[in-house]
């Protein structure tokens, strides 16, 4: 098989019932966007059309974080929520990704399309956020 793909040689399903030459793709990568922007964000080069991509979000110069998960369809993250409360975490049943800067400013996204070679996210705010998001990712196809 090709670059970024995993073969299952020996899969069973539940009911015992063998599967073979399942195979899938996957790719690592990252990207950046600005939070005080609203917009796309095309990703592209993952070689593949992805099932799902796993998010890991952070602005390095705060305690944002976020880890989300977005299959185009549904999506669902955690995010850190210090700037808020201190030591407190929130789950978000809508965004892959979503960060907090204060109770009044946020930026959250989700993946609006699926493409043969990637995905788009679609960003959106509350208030004024500000700072560049890295985001690293994991597609899976």
């Amino acid at each position: 098989t090709g670059a970024n793909t995993v073969q299952c040689i020996s899969y069973v399903k539940a009911d015992g019932t063998a599967v073979v030459g399942v195979s899938v793709s996957v790719f690592v990568g990252g990207f950046t966007f600005d939070q005080s922007v609203v917009g796309t964000t095309a990703v592209s080069g993952v070689g593949f059309q992805p099932k799902a991509v796993i998010f890991f979000s952070n602005d390095g110069s705060t305690a944002e974080t976020c880890w989300g998960v977005d299959d185009g369809t549904n999506a669902a993250s955690i995010s850190d929520y210090h700037h808020v409360t201190s030591d407190t975490y929130v789950s978000d049943p809508t965004y892959s990704i979503r960060l907090f800067q204060g109770s009044s400013d946020d930026s959250s996204a989700n993946i609006t399309t699926l493409g043969a070679d990637g995905f788009t996210i679609t960003n959106a705010k509350t208030g004024s956020p500000t700072t560049t998001i890295a985001v690293k990712y994991l597609a899976i196809g």
